[in-house]
């Protein structure tokens, strides 16, 4: 396989136990569709960049992340208690955005793309229960960090939260973070601790915790009903969890 699959995403033997129990419950279907449209518009983007990009190698990275987190949130869709019209088109659309997520050229990465869009007007099979469908270190690596710095961009204070489409983006990046953790629980395998899986799966249902508490924390200060306060709050735990318990006690990523 391409070498991002050779990324080890670390479990330190320090790392706490987390008392988060388990839950499947997702963001709102509107929150979710809004983000696939965004990833979609994403990985068009990083097409485009990659076509310019001398070093493929280099290049290609965003593309990766940003397939892997179509995955997840298609994945999250087909699973959603509500009616949407991904639902009947996941099975195609998660297959060609696995393989997008493992091209390693660019002829590969325009025709995975090209197969990409056409499976939105395909059906499949209905998909009925969460499986991993997705690869860790690439989200691990560039995903989760770019989003928490968002987040914390977004919501440095109360008159930068309420300009023009700011909610909406921290709305937004909060439930993939959501989805985020509740899909990366069938990787522990991409760890280095692949034997830690109950362990792993505590740490990704607090973070699956928090992140929905933000999505929701941050839908009512828009609505009026939560103080910018609690936003600040709600943020402040998915950070802590993502930059102090992930980076110092899980251990990044480990390059070959």
């Amino acid at each position: 396989r391409a070498d991002h699959d050779s990324g080890n995403f670390f479990l330190a033997d320090t790392a706490p136990r987390f008392a988060a129990e388990f839950s499947s419950e997702l963001p709102p279907l509107a929150d979710l569709e809004s983000q696939l449209a965004v990833y979609t518009k994403k990985l068009s983007n990083d097409l485009e960049d990659l076509q310019i990009n001398p070093n493929f190698s280099d290049g290609v990275e965003s593309l990766y992340r940003d397939a892997n987190i179509y995955l997840l949130l298609t994945m999250a869709i087909a699973m959603s208690p509500d009616e949407s019209p991904v639902k009947s088109s996941a099975e195609p659309r998660i297959l060609a955005a696995q393989k997008l997520a493992a091209v390693t050229n660019l002829k590969e990465a325009k025709a995975a793309y090209a197969e990409l869009l056409a499976a939105e007007k395909l059906t499949g099979n209905p998909i009925v229960a969460w499986s991993k469908v997705a690869h860790l270190s690439p989200i691990m690596k560039k995903g989760l960090p770019a989003m928490s710095t968002e987040i914390k961009r977004l919501t440095r204070n109360e008159k930068t939260f309420t300009r023009p489409n700011n909610a909406e983006k921290v709305i937004g990046a909060s439930a993939a973070l959501a989805v985020i953790a509740l899909g990366s629980r069938p990787n522990v395998a991409e760890t280095l601790a692949p034997n830690e899986e109950a362990l792993w799966q505590e740490y990704c249902d607090h973070l699956h915790a928090v992140a929905l508490a933000l999505n929701k924390t941050a839908h009512a200060v828009q609505e009026g009903t939560r103080s910018f306060a609690d936003l600040t709050a709600a943020f402040h735990d998915v950070d802590a969890t993502c930059n102090t318990t992930c980076h110092e006690k899980f251990g990044g990523t480990v390059t070959p």
